[in-house]
């Protein structure tokens, strides 16, 4: 099997399973987009409980930095709009 001749020339463990490891680089990658909720990708990956979906939260600086500035934009009274800013008419 070709797959088979690759992993044994890339010396990777005979337990290396190419489709789990893009399901999980794409599951890691997804709630770091900003995009997409834990709960939703609990769904997409059907995972029973939210606490096996967490392990994939791994947010990386940038992405704290786009919901922090998605927060100041929503939120009223941020320093970025000034007290009330939303609530002007």
């Amino acid at each position: 099997m070709e797959s088979d001749r690759i992993t044994t020339r890339a010396r990777l463990p005979k337990e290396f399973r190419p489709l789990h490891v893009l399901r999980h680089v794409s599951a890691s990658m997804l709630p770091s987009s900003c995009q997409v909720d834990l709960y939703t990708l609990q769904k997409l990956l059907t995972h029973k409980s939210p606490q096996m979906t967490q392990r994939y939260a791994h947010l990386r600086d940038d992405a704290l930095r786009r919901t922090s500035d998605v927060a100041g934009d929503v939120l009223p009274g941020s320093a970025k709009n000034g007290p009330g800013a939303r609530w002007r008419t």
